[in-house]
């Protein structure tokens, strides 16, 4: 299948009659790439498709809580006062061995009471009454509704399938569908509906009446839970970018300041702190200085001062001690001249007392200091004793002191590097805001969990009373009966299709699995994380294995890995559907880190279909990663909204890079 042109009048954003061509030029250049920005209506594209493919059945971005008739009224443009609106698609298809061209229009109008779509279908040029009327059927020959988001979907809701349990209804979902087990599902449960019926043929009209009320209450309650779990799916994913927002805004608010700002008085506190500490070892430093530690600074003058005082004293011994000599030396020339000796003994004596009292008095350091004992004593306590303890001490007590600096001047620098509230003020409503709404949506998505399991158990008790409801009380009466003969088989067939069932999930899920898994690892950028990859045949959950070979739970992965594997899951069962269909991808990239967005950009988007249409904005498909998918675009357009007219309009080039003329759009 090729999507070969789209066609809007009037829809969404699009006022007037906007025609886009959307053929590929050739095999090696597959995709048709669209930008715009937020609003612009790519989103409204891939909608647009959807809808005139499946008509009531469509999924689309914006119909959450709304009937089809709602939803139609309000896709109609309202910026020319239009009533209308028209969507037509022109694509190609291979049936039993031709091709087909099919031009697909609905159309709807708004009317008083209601708004009704109409559509006709134009195979080979020529209005098919047959495709019109029962086009539901014929759609799904080629694009089964069920499996249509393996090759239309939103990027960014990619990320609800990287959880095992939205993976899990993913591939249960694609597995069912694409071995057209779904017909068997049918059957299955139509089976149920004939036993349903056999067995009330034989109760009154009164009870197949209520039995009725019943069913018809359960597919009330099966319609409110899928509706219920898309809002809350949607809410999920809406509270996940919100989140990825407020990491990104918490950022820009740390880079500005605000971090400060919120610790403002505990840095105050801090900065009081070590002013206070500070102030404490300047105190410290004075007492030390009050003491013996300034005289450290002439402690060499101290110890020669000290040192003269000791050869002071030393020599008032030696005056001492001479005097003593000398009244010594006198008694020795009396006592021995008394014994008359010669007189040259005498003399040599004499002589010998006289030069020894000469040479002791020659080394008398005369006094300069005249120090008091009392003086001695206290010098003498100072250089052996405090001005050791000051040297001691003093280069800790400095040391506190730098500290208690390094610590105030930090604190004063970080009081200083707080912002004004002025500054902040915008970022913090902003961000308070942020909070506001995410907080809401927390609270909207609990309430629809709630909801969403009250109705879940509703249903059992609505499935529960049908049963018991049905329940046969007769079969000794129907023994016999045709009945009871037609029971009898739908049972019989009931298993056997239950046995049919496993056995060809459990026969294809193999081919399903290697194919997910090798889609897995040509995105992947360590290419031995994954070794193998299972799917439960019972559950549908996935499984991983690493290369050790031990178990590698999802929670393991990255945020990007997650994506890629959730990407990898509709890759690989788009793969095994083994149709050749095309494939639309709204906001392609998501929250991608920038090697992960290289790997699709690379080894996904050229290879993802024949055709591959990829709607992005600015930031998305930019830069780098638009140089390396060029050599793969085909086409590029640019969606501008013109904010004065609030239309939207194609123009040929993808934002700031232009193709070659040979682009061919139409705006009327």
């Amino acid at each position: 299948m090729i999507i070969d042109q789209l066609t809007l009048h009037d829809f969404g954003q699009y006022g007037g009659r906007v025609v886009v061509d959307l053929t590929p030029p050739s095999p090696e250049q597959p995709i048709i790439l669209f930008g715009g920005l937020n609003g612009a209506g790519k989103t409204t594209l891939l909608d647009a498709i959807q809808l005139c493919l499946y008509g009531q059945l469509a999924r689309p971005s914006r119909r959450e809580g709304m009937s089809y008739e709602q939803y139609l009224e309000g896709s109609i443009h309202r910026g020319n006062g239009a009533t209308s609106a028209m969507i037509e698609l022109r694509f190609r298809h291979m049936s039993h061995g031709e091709e087909q061209i099919y031009h697909v229009k609905r159309s709807w109008r708004r009317t008083p009471k209601t708004c009704k779509d109409q559509l006709e279908v134009i195979r080979n040029h020529r209005f098919d009454a047959m495709a019109t009327d029962h086009w539901a059927e014929q759609v799904e020959e080629f694009l089964p509704s069920r499996i249509a988001h393996l090759f239309l979907f939103d990027g960014e809701q990619i990320e609800a399938y990287a959880d095992p349990r939205s993976s899990a209804g993913l591939i249960e979902t694609a597995v069912y569908n694409l071995l057209g087990l779904d017909l068997v599902e049918k059957l299955g449960s139509d089976l149920s509906v004939i036993e349903r019926r056999r067995r009330m043929e034989v109760r009154p009209q009164e009870e197949q009446d209520q039995l009725k009320v019943l069913e018809l209450r359960r597919e009330e309650l099966r319609e409110r839970i899928d509706i219920v779990h898309a809002a809350h799916a949607k809410r999920e994913a809406d509270l996940t970018r919100m989140q990825d927002l407020r990491a990104r805004l918490e950022e820009r608010f740390r880079k500005e300041g605000g971090h400060l700002y919120e610790r403002r008085g505990e840095l105050e506190r801090t900065l009081s702190t070590a002013e206070a500490h500070f102030r404490s070892t300047e105190r410290t430093l004075r007492d030390a200085a009050a003491g013996a530690s300034p005289l450290l600074l002439v402690g060499p003058l101290l110890q020669r001062t000290a040192q003269q005082s000791r050869m002071e004293t030393a020599s008032a011994q030696a005056l001492a001690t001479d005097q003593l000599l000398s009244k010594r030396d006198a008694e020795i020339i009396e006592t021995i001249t008394k014994q008359k000796p010669s007189s040259s003994v005498l003399k040599a004596l004499s002589d010998f007392l006289r030069e020894d009292r000469a040479s002791r008095r020659n080394a008398v350091e005369l006094p300069r200091l005249g120090m008091s004992d009392v003086g001695r004593d206290r010098l003498r306590e100072l250089t052996e004793a405090e001005l050791n303890t000051a040297r001691a001490m003093l280069p800790s007590l400095l040391d506190d002191q730098h500290r208690a600096w390094i610590a105030l001047e930090d604190a004063r620098n970080q009081v200083a590097a707080v912002p004004t509230a002025e500054a902040l003020t915008a970022l913090s409503s902003e961000r308070d805001d942020l909070i506001t709404r995410a907080a809401v949506l927390q609270t909207e998505q609990k309430a629809e969990g709630e909801q969403l399991d009250r109705l879940r158990r509703d249903l059992e008790r609505a499935q529960a009373e049908i049963s018991r409801f049905t329940a046969d009380d007769k079969e000794a009466q129907l023994a016999q009966d045709d009945r009871a003969r037609v029971l009898l088989h739908v049972s019989k067939v009931r298993e056997t299709l239950d046995k049919f069932r496993d056995a060809v999930i459990r026969r294809h899920l193999a081919r399903i699995e290697a194919l997910v898994l090798d889609s897995f690892q040509q995105l992947l950028r360590k290419k031995t994380l994954v070794a193998s990859l299972r799917i439960d045949p019972e559950t549908f959950h996935l499984a991983l294995t690493g290369r050790d070979g031990n178990p590698l739970p999802p929670d393991r992965l990255s945020a990007g890995e997650r994506q890629l594997l959730a990407t990898s899951v509709l890759w690989g069962l788009a793969r095994a559907s083994g149709r050749p269909l095309p494939t639309v991808i709204d906001t392609p990239l998501g929250r991608l880190d920038s090697s992960h967005r290289r790997r699709l950009v690379t080894h996904y988007f050229p290879l993802a279909s024949h055709q591959v249409i990829l709607l992005s904005t600015d930031e998305e498909i930019a830069g780098g990663y638009f140089e390396a998918l060029k050599p793969f675009v085909g086409r590029a357009y640019h969606l501008q909204f013109d904010e004065e007219r609030g239309t939207t309009s194609v123009e040929p080039g993808y934002f700031s890079e232009v193709n070659a003329t040979s682009e061919s759009i139409h705006v009327s």
